[in-house]
């Protein structure tokens, strides 16, 4: 099946300039670009009833498809690259692409440090070369709260990755999260889009 996979990506991928006009969507939707530099263009745009905003960065990574897929399948490996994560691990794992994990962030003084639990589940769309992994916060009684952290109350992302070429992979992240506590939605939002920014140039190096 895997091989099959990759031989559909193979004949069904677009071109690096294929990828960048799809992601053209970030110009339309009230997206604002805040950032583009090495390779990364990083996005906001502001939610509704909100002063939480939502961010979006989109990239091509130098790697294969299989290869950004088993990165981010080895979670404990996450506290390399995603910014200030501290602990990261699988809590319950229902299949390859659908399990939930738990995540422990030791965040700059003196910002309290933040827990969260992640569902996470990844489609396969053949026809377009494409995965989707959705992201969302959720709770499990595995898991509880702990005194000594604050749990993330509110969390959604996406990761889409897009077959480019058999060695560079298309990555387009969006994410919203809610830090909750007393930080104020202006830092909050600064953290935000600059943790995108660095989750990507983390990811390129690994």
């Amino acid at each position: 099946k895997q091989l099959w996979c990759i031989f559909l990506l193979m004949f069904c991928g677009l071109t690096p300039a294929a990828f960048a006009a799809e992601t053209g969507m970030c110009d339309v939707g009230g997206w604002e670009l805040v950032m583009d530099k090495n390779g990364i263009k990083a996005y906001s745009r502001k939610v509704e009833n909100s002063g939480i905003f939502e961010f979006r960065a989109v990239m091509v990574a130098d790697a294969p498809a299989e290869v950004v897929a088993e990165m981010l399948r080895d979670v404990p490996a996450d506290t390399q690259w995603l910014p200030y994560c501290k602990e990261a691990y699988v809590i319950e794992k229902e299949s390859l692409n659908d399990f939930t994990t738990y995540f422990s962030f030791d965040l700059p003084w003196p910002v309290t440090d933040r827990d969260l639990v992640m569902k996470t589940n990844t489609s396969y769309d053949y026809e377009h070369a494409r995965a989707v992994t959705n992201l969302y916060r959720t709770e499990v009684a595995a898991c509880p709260p702990k005194a000594d952290l604050i749990r993330v109350p509110e969390m959604t992302g996406q990761y889409v990755f897009e077959f480019v070429t058999r060695e560079r992979t298309g990555i387009v992240h969006t994410y919203r999260i809610d830090l909750a506590g007393s930080l104020p939605e202006w830092m909050a939002n600064y953290s935000s889009q600059y943790n995108i920014y660095n989750t990507f140039m983390n990811m390129k190096e690994m």
